[in-house]
């Protein structure tokens, strides 16, 4: 179900911060770098090319151009949540907020 595939994504990447939190700085001191730095930036494109394949995969959206949207979408959301918990450590990733988050944005279109 894709809720289950979503709270074991969100619990992979809360665990991933905590894990890597080098990494993790690594990874925002280099999206600070790449606009100038054509070859950085190239390898971050293909990074998150990737990535949006992958997240359409794991959440089982399917490959045609609404779900790699859709995992646009995601990995925003992820990014968003890497950063506030690099400013606010008491605010990482959490499945139930995101879950909660999404079932209001959800209001908007419904």
């Amino acid at each position: 179900d894709q809720s289950e595939r979503m709270t074991r994504a969100v619990g992979a990447l809360r665990t991933g911060v905590k894990r890597h939190r080098g990494l993790v700085n690594v990874f925002f001191a280099a999206l600070a770098r790449a606009p100038h730095d054509d070859e950085l930036r190239e390898a971050l494109a293909r990074s998150y090319a990737d990535s949006r394949q992958a997240v359409a995969a794991l959440l089982g959206l399917g490959d045609d151009g609404a779900a790699i949207d859709a995992a646009s979408l995601v990995l925003a959301t992820f990014d968003g949540l890497l950063i506030q918990s690099l400013v606010d450590e008491g605010r990482g990733p959490d499945a139930a907020a995101v879950w909660r988050g999404a079932a209001r944005l959800s209001e908007l279109t419904g």
